[in-house]
């Protein structure tokens, strides 16, 4: 996406989702007192989707206007050109084009009238009259429909020139270059159409109407403390650029215009720069990318026809009179930090008893990701901000990528855990009470990643998304626990889970250094380790050799822990390989060994173990004999 079309794109998204929430229908807001569960956006397109939509076909037709039966008083906001019924036939229609032909407009139009082709596609109308201009997205070369626009011109012209005496209009210098009048020809239940109006007012950039017209319930249904018309005078003006968005060649780009759109931009980079809680709803690449786009040469002329690049400064100065509404611009309690309320200044939130347990359980992440929505939503306002959305969607997003991966790495440990044959040998006939810690630490871990990808997968698009998706995502976790308890919860699952994992290691690493331990133990025994002749199990052969000896010996090991003969006596040299070895000196012993005349030992019959301790490696035997 090159550098130019990155602001286009974002207006365009703007528009595209005021067609799809224009068919939602919001209730009208009376005096109500605000709850930080009500979540508004500083979009423009989004807050006015959310105010209200089109009016109902109800509406339309019990609604009796002062100057006719078949008028109602509509905003901008409200005008229907997204929501029109036209389709085009699905069927193949051969065409021959005659010879000749260079010029291809079919429309017929009265004189009067004149056709324009808004850069998004639609087509629109132009009248000039005495007392304004007309616009209109109804098709006048259609007999019946011009029909119905020249009969509603006529009753406002003639309700005007009755009126105009009074004082209230006699302010207002009606003339085709300051005002302009647009006609909203739609249906009502019955199938008649009817026609929703309103008038603008180029000198002071001001949408008006000829009846009163209940702004509160319309434009700003969500917004409570709006009082003063210096307040109001910002979102009237949105409702201006918006109109001439709709219809560019109702006021020609100026350079006036342009430096004063340019100006605001300057501003709000400067200020994303020099304070992290700056309120612009955009982030710094973006206004950059708005400020290239105005980077076009000037003409000598003051005026400026293309309507491509009219329509785009115009939904820009609409989106920045729309924050400064929203901020409460010029009044004595505006917004100047991001995350602060203008109905409290000293607010503070209560959290749940449930929040608090799952809050202990996962480590306090929730209560950190709590107070990161909390101050997207500008404190209890509910006001969500694109440019704090956005970042706060991409960090996410980057915690559950690094959390993916760590939990990735335990689920490894866990598994070469439990390939180390020891784990199973602490408890033979049945499962190591090791392994207990390590499948808790591996669901853990795959928990934490099965949530990770989940929460990637949901949120893959929302780092990008406009504030009314956040907006609707936001308000649809606000039933389980209190406020945005729920989602907080949800973001901090990966982070907890994973913690979980991590605390288990520690049991894991103690029990494996037990077993260690006892192996240590184990092998510190001189009978198995030690490889001295004079140290190793006696065999059979052995023990009926050196008359019993040896298996005297280890059993008083197995009986006492130390190492050595059970009597006094001086031990024998050994037999080695089944040969008897002569001694110097006789034994101490209370019973002499008999001896043959060679004098070699005799083996005697009464060194026989009666029993065998048991069997070791290698053929040896161990006396039980003491």
């Amino acid at each position: 996406m090159s550098l130019h079309d990155a602001p286009t794109q974002l207006t365009a998204g703007l528009v595209a989702e005021e067609r799809h929430e224009q068919s939602i229908p919001v209730d009208s807001a009376e005096s109500r007192p605000l709850s930080h569960d009500t979540i508004r956006t500083t979009c423009p397109s989004d807050q006015c989707a959310a105010a209200s939509s089109t009016k109902s076909l109800s509406e339309k037709s019990l609604f009796s206007s002062d100057i006719g039966p078949l008028f109602y008083p509509v905003a901008p906001t409200h005008f229907e050109r997204y929501l029109r019924p036209f389709v085009v036939p699905n069927t193949f229609i051969s065409c021959t084009i005659p010879r000749a032909t260079v010029e291809f407009s079919s429309r017929q139009l009265p004189p009067e009238w004149e056709c324009f082709s808004h850069p998004e596609g639609a087509s629109y109308f132009r009248c000039q009259h005495e007392l304004f201009t007309v616009f209109t997205d109804a098709h006048p070369d259609r007999q019946d429909i011009h029909m119905f626009l020249e009969e509603r011109i006529l009753e406002i012209v003639s309700y005007i020139s009755l009126e105009k005496r009074h004082s209230d209009l006699a302010s207002i210098a009606f003339d085709p270059q300051n005002v302009d009048l647009v006609l909203d020809v739609t249906s009502n239940g019955e199938g008649e159409n009817v026609c929703g109006y309103y008038l603008v007012y180029h000198k002071t950039r001001a949408v008006f109407w000829l009846d009163d017209f209940d702004a509160s319930g319309t434009l700003w249904s969500q917004e409570n403390g709006v009082e003063s018309m210096d307040h109001i005078q910002h979102e009237i003006q949105s409702e201006y650029w918006l109109h001439c968005s709709y219809f560019p060649a109702a006021l020609n780009l100026t350079r006036d215009i342009i430096q004063e759109l340019r100006d605001i931009l300057l501003h709000a980079i400067g200020d994303t720069l020099i304070s992290p809680t700056a309120i612009s709803q955009f982030s710094n690449d973006d206004l950059c990318a708005m400020l290239g786009l105005l980077d076009v040469p000037l003409r000598d002329t003051l005026e400026m026809r293309n309507h491509g690049l009219s329509r785009i400064v115009y939904v820009l100065l609409k989106m920045f009179a729309h924050e400064r509404f929203i901020h409460f611009h010029g009044q004595p309690a505006a917004r100047l930090d991001l995350g602060v309320s203008v109905y409290d200044k000293h607010a503070k939130r209560t959290h749940s008893l449930l929040f608090g347990i799952v809050r202990c359980l996962l480590f306090n992440a929730p209560y950190v990701q709590l107070r990161e929505i909390q101050n997207i939503l500008m404190g209890i306002d509910g006001i969500v901000s694109p440019r704090p959305w956005k970042e706060f969607m991409s960090r996410l997003r980057k915690d559950w990528n690094e959390v993916t991966i760590y939990s990735t790495l335990l689920v490894n440990a866990n598994v070469g855990f439990l390939a180390i044959q020891s784990v199973d040998e602490t408890n033979q006939g049945g499962n190591s009470p090791v392994r207990i810690p390590i499948y808790i630490s591996m669901i853990s871990a795959l928990g934490s990643v099965l949530f990770s990808l989940l929460l990637l997968r949901h949120t893959k698009r929302k780092a990008t998304v406009l504030s009314s998706h956040a907006v609707r995502d936001l308000e649809g976790t606000q039933s389980f626990l209190r406020g945005n308890e729920q989602l907080a919860v949800l973001y901090s699952l990966p982070y907890g889970l994973m913690m979980w994992s991590v605390t288990d290691e520690p049991t894991i690493n103690k029990s494996l250094e037990d077993i260690e331990e006892k192996k240590v133990n184990t092998a510190s025994d001189p009978f198995l380790d030690d490889e001295s002749e004079d140290d190793k199990w006696p065999t059979q052969e052995e023990i009926e050799e050196d008359g019993g000896d040896r298996g005297r010996e280890y059993d008083n090991y197995v009986r006492t822990g130390t190492k050595g003969s059970a009597t006094a006596t001086n031990k024998p040299s050994g037999v080695k390989n089944g040969t008897s070895v002569k001694t110097s000196t006789s034994s101490t012993s209370s019973t002499s060994k008999p001896t043959n005349a060679s004098g070699a030992a005799k083996p005697s019959n009464t060194s026989k173990p009666s029993s065998a301790k048991g069997a070791t490696p290698g053929g040896r035997v161990v006396s039980s004999k003491a």
